[in-house]
């Protein structure tokens, strides 16, 4: 591999938005995303919950994680965020079962995240949509 090319994947894929949060923001949609994919969640083997670019402040990936327990106790969620600052920051707010990572739309998960030893049994929800280890 190039160093151009290894120097490209080391940074984010996106740009950096101005990052308006507010507490509650999205409670429509997480309670949407538990109702329509709470059951898949509960089935998998390592569910994963990612929140791609969750903004100034970490409340949408914390409210997502409580969210979705209700409907998957065993529910993880991924902040990603593309600033830096904005991943320091939210860190205090780490706990089990959330946690945050600098990144983009690569979406730079640990390895193994979001599956299953040896048969990438997981379901991965992001933006709404369901990704990977449906059964």
């Amino acid at each position: 591999m190039s160093h151009t090319l290894a120097v490209m994947r080391q940074r984010p894929v996106g740009t950096a938005t101005r990052g308006t949060t507010n507490p509650n923001r999205l409670r429509r949609m997480d309670r949407w995303i538990a109702a329509t994919h709470g059951a898949a969640l509960h089935r998998s083997d390592f569910p994963v919950a990612v929140d791609l670019g969750y903004g100034a402040a970490p409340w949408t990936a914390v409210e997502l994680l409580a969210r979705l327990r209700t409907a998957a106790p065993r529910t993880a969620v991924v902040g990603i965020e593309i600033d830096p600052e904005r991943v320091a920051a939210a860190q205090p707010y780490e706990r089990e079962g959330l946690t945050f990572l600098h990144g983009g739309f690569e979406i730079p998960l640990p390895p193994g995240a979001g599956a299953g030893p040896g048969t990438g049994a997981g379901t991965w929800v992001t933006g709404g949509a369901v990704l990977g280890g449906l059964r």
